[in-house]
Formats: structure tokens, C-alpha cells, sequence
């Protein structure tokens, strides 16, 4: 039986309704809104950047490490000359059982963050930040997803804590 459920998933994933990566506001419609966040700590050398996902009541997405079923989401930022950005870190995750199949994953809302950094030292005045995501929402049925997004943001040179 999970064979069969994993197998159903697996093909439904590898449908999607068109070839090109869609825009956020194409994806207003869907059960997931990604979005970029930042935070500034003080001064301008580090920063903190995310991926909210707002997920639509009744649905859920896979952490990471989903577990027995379901498909990882993924967070992928687009590198940027002379600055780094760390490992995304996800947030301990609800587990969900399913006639004895467990996974791990979220509902409502994650925030699935990295800190930045300058090798120089200092972050420029705007950063140009772009992501690739993608997920898995499920409910009755599964529904794959992705997007790729964009924002620049200004620096602040005296942030406050």
C-alpha cells in the first residue's frame, strides 16, 4: 500500500500545468504563496534572508527531509560575487501519520531562512537577491510547485538591533 501511495505522488509531481517556472503572482491562486523576507542585524555586515511560504488552510508542505512520503522542499539563492550565503535552515517540523505513513512537513506558514554575509567585509548599499523554491502541497491531492523570485533590498549602514 505505501509503495502505491509513493508511486501516485511520484507521478502526480511530474505533472505541472506549464513548462515556464511561473511568477509569484501567478502563483496567488495556488495553496502556496512563497515570498522573499529580510532582517538586517546592526551595522552592514550581516543580514538575514528567508523564504515565507503562507500555505492556505487544510494544505501542507514537506520539510526537507519529508520522511516516508511526499517530496523535499528546496530552497535554492542564486550566488552573488563576494558574498555568501549559508545552508538554508529549516524549522523543526510537525510530523504528519497517514494511515501509518509518516512524514514531516508544515502547515499554514514556515519561514525557511540563511544568513548573509560580505567576504569584503561590508554588504553593498542594495543586494539583489533571487531564489529558486520548490514544493509539494497536499491536501486530498498533491499539487507540485515552484518559483523563482526576486527582490533588492538597500542596505541600512546604522540598522537597528
Amino acid at each position: 500500500m505505501r509503495a502505491i501511495i509513493i508511486l501516485l505522488i511520484l507521478i502526480c509531481s511530474c505533472f505541472s500545468t506549464a513548462n515556464a517556472t511561473p511568477s509569484v503572482e501567478d502563483l496567488a491562486v495556488g495553496p502556496v504563496k512563497p515570498s522573499i523576507i529580510t532582517e538586517q542585524a546592526k551595522g552592514a555586515s550581516k543580514l538575514r534572508i528567508g523564504v515565507k511560504f503562507e500555505i492556505v488552510r487544510g494544505w501542507h508542505i514537506y520539510s526537507n527531509k519529508p520522511g516516508e512520503i511526499g517530496l523535499p522542499t528546496s530552497v535554492n539563492w542564486s550566488t552573488l560575487k563576494d558574498i555568501s550565503i549559508s545552508t538554508p535552515n529549516f524549522p523543526a517540523a510537525e510530523i504528519f501519520d497517514n494511515a501509518g505513513i509518516k512524514s514531516s512537513g508544515y502547515e499554514k506558514e514556515v519561514l525557511i531562512w540563511s544568513d548573509v554575509s560580505s567576504n569584503t567585509g561590508t554588504l553593498p548599499e542594495t543586494l539583489s537577491l533571487e531564489v529558486h523554491v520548490s514544493w509539494l502541497a497536499c491536501r486530498d491531492e498533491c499539487i507540485p510547485g515552484k518559483a523563482l523570485i526576486h527582490k533588492t533590498i538597500n542596505i541600512k549602514r546604522n540598522a537597528a538591533p
